[in-house]
């Protein structure tokens, strides 16, 4: 059994998906309702229960009776290493779906507290592309890094900063995928997730910037 606080993000709008409830026995109960805010990060949840977390989605079906079935159809799961118990979960739709795997493939970063430096941009990109980034002031003063897959060094940043994501053809041309100007309070620690375009055949990529919160108590799950 393990106990494990997380937060949810996606990029595009997952409804009814919940995770196990279990008892000290490990054996299921019930589930628990998730929320994806369509910007920032969801509240912060608690799960107490075996890996890997299986979240899935959750119907009630009338039986010729009158009574009910619950059923429980797998959408995603994680299985988190010993040592992480403050994650924030990353549900990516899976372009293997209905062929192989579940409906949403899940990335998972540490938030524990110190994990990310205040006055800091960390950025995460969810796609295996690398890319050029340029983090700064929208007058001047801008650092270039790149982007690679996965979490990348933090960048020190401005209050009111610009962040500009490209990527270099062949013939040396940038090609701007992502542009934004924002206010950030530089003394909490900063996120921004790199997600792959919404839509089809679109070259522009999704992003959502979020603040790492600060310690809290979890809020009550709503189970059922």
């Amino acid at each position: 059994m393990r106990s494990v606080e997380f937060h949810l993000l996606d990029n595009s709008r997952i409804r009814n998906i919940r995770f196990g409830v279990f008892d000290e026995n490990g054996q299921l109960t019930g589930s628990s309702r998730t929320g994806f805010p369509t910007s920032g990060l969801s509240r912060r949840y608690h799960y107490e229960g075996p890996m890997p977390i299986t979240f899935f989605e959750e119907n009630r079906i009338e039986q010729s009776n009158g009574s009910e079935r619950i059923e429980r159809t797998p959408m995603a799961r994680v299985n988190l290493p010993e040592n992480q118990s403050e994650v924030m979960l990353l549900f990516l739709p899976n372009p293997s779906y209905p062929e192989e795997g579940l409906r949403y493939n899940i990335q998972w970063i540490d938030i524990r507290p110190g994990a990310l430096p205040p006055g800091y941009l960390g950025i995460y990109n969810t796609t295996p592309i690398s890319y050029i980034g340029a983090v700064g002031r929208p007058d001047n003063n801008t650092r270039t890094a790149t982007i690679n897959p996965g979490l990348n060094a933090p960048l020190p940043i401005h209050p009111r900063a610009a962040l500009v994501i490209a990527i270099k053809t062949e013939e040396d041309e940038l090609i701007r995928l992502y542009e934004n100007t924002f206010e950030c309070d530089t003394t909490q620690s900063l996120l921004f997730v790199v997600f792959p375009p919404r839509f089809p055949g679109s070259i522009h990529l999704g992003g959502k910037l979020v603040q790492i919160p600060l310690r809290q108590t979890p809020e009550p799950d709503e189970s059922e």
